[in-house]
């Protein structure tokens, strides 16, 4: 893989060959953003400096352990977890265990926190519901997402869609009205300084199905919490 970027960045094309049933098809490729690509990766990835940067490279050796893991099967949890799915009436027996790799579960390290999100009840062609655990020293508990619901403060079991950024350390929900994304609910909350409870920041929800626009935090603001 190494060998290949490396030649993608000195290159300027290359090519993409199919060969199948339909003949032999080829694509070239302009590889002129490449160099770019590979640092914007860096960036994101929290490569800068490192030496097992891709483009960015400098001397500081990466972390021992693996800061975030892909949740795909029962085994990829801790136990307590794995009981909400497995116990006759649990929290997520609703979903076949062999179906729980098709979900975008993770496993991820918050500075002393450990954050578990899975999917937790059914969901739909487009929107699929989860549920959120912490974990620090031996305990692991279950926790809620903060909610204003006509104003008032409640909580929520499960999100929708959610998504983690540890760097910014915020996780995000998205309720999707249909397929392409053009309405829906956004909700964002922070991580609290330890880690293990979620602050609401901001609701944005579009009711209108218009297509225009699939970008959530550009949904008008229903709420936003204060400075």
């Amino acid at each position: 893989m190494t060998a290949l970027l490396d030649a993608m960045e000195a290159g300027r094309s290359a090519e993409v060959i199919a060969i199948g049933a339909a003949g032999r098809h080829v694509l070239p490729v302009k590889l002129s953003g490449v160099k770019a690509a590979m640092l914007h990766v860096d960036e994101v990835q929290g490569r800068l400096g490192r030496t097992d940067a891709l483009e960015a490279k400098g001397e500081v050796e990466p972390p021992a352990g693996v800061p975030a893991r892909d949740i795909l099967a029962l085994e990829d949890m801790p136990e307590i977890v794995r009981k909400d799915f497995t116990d006759s009436g649990g929290a997520c027996s609703d979903i076949e265990p062999d179906t729980i790799g098709q979900f975008q579960g993770f496993d991820v390290s918050v500075g002393t926190m450990r954050l578990i999100g899975v999917p937790c009840g059914s969901g739909g062609a487009y929107n699929q519901p989860y549920a959120l655990y912490a974990a620090y020293d031996v305990i692991v508990e279950r926790i809620s997402f903060p909610y204003i619901d006509r104003g008032a403060p409640t909580t929520m079991n499960t999100a929708m869609n959610v998504d983690l950024n540890p760097i910014a350390r915020s996780l995000t929900a998205f309720f999707r009205g249909r397929g392409i994304g053009d309405c829906g609910e956004y909700i964002r909350w922070r991580l609290d300084d330890a880690g293990n409870r979620l602050k609401l920041a901001e609701i944005r929800m579009k009711g209108e199905c218009d297509e225009k626009g699939s970008d959530p935090t550009a949904f008008p603001l229903v709420w936003k919490a204060g400075d």
